[in-house]
């Protein structure tokens, strides 16, 4: 199961930390501290408000990258699904407080996004807890393909908050930059 692809695509996502929503920014330009998602410091604000909980979700699965591989250097059923029940309720956890989190109205789809994000890991941590259970009672491995799948869709989110990330922090250097030269 190539989980450290996952790390390595969350890891993606930690370093721009600061992304966008799915809709398109208005077309008219906007006013001097405002990004095309609305006030330059609400954007900013928003963004060091979730970095905490990118940074979690990140470290949650190197963790669970770590503590998979067993003594023979290579990951396990038995020891993913142990080191996925361990990081699991710390998910839960963030995932609880996120939603209680208010984003500005232009960033709700990226907001929605991470959610969704979450929500699929959550999704392929059941997925292979159950799936360790199956394989110890009759070898099948069905629910691990489940589980990859969600990881892969979880995949396909962070790149899709990637790019958001970078559309807004690019809408915020250009108000730094319009701010900059504005001054006399």
């Amino acid at each position: 199961m190539p989980y450290l692809f996952i790390l390595c695509l969350f890891i993606i996502l930690l370093g721009c930390a600061k992304e966008e929503e799915k809709t398109t920014p208005p077309a008219q330009t906007p006013a001097v501290g405002e990004t095309a998602y609305g006030n330059s410091q609400a954007v900013s604000n928003y963004l060091v408000e979730i970095n905490p909980y990118v940074k979690s979700i990140s470290e949650l699965q190197a963790e669970i990258d770590q503590n998979a591989v067993g003594s023979t250097g290579k990951a396990t059923g038995t020891n993913l699904a142990q080191a996925i029940k361990t990081a699991k309720p710390k998910l839960q956890a963030l995932y609880n407080r996120f939603n209680q989190l208010e984003p500005p109205p232009l960033l709700a789809g990226m907001h929605r996004d991470i959610k969704k994000l979450m929500e699929l890991r959550l999704e392929a941590y059941d997925l292979t807890i159950k799936g360790r259970t199956r394989e110890e009672v009759d070898m099948d491995l069905s629910l691990y393909d489940e589980a990859q799948i969600r990881f892969q869709e979880a995949n396909q989110q962070i790149l899709a908050l990637n790019a958001q990330m970078k559309k807004v922090n690019q809408s915020l250097v250009q108000v730094v930059t319009k701010q900059s030269s504005a001054i006399p």
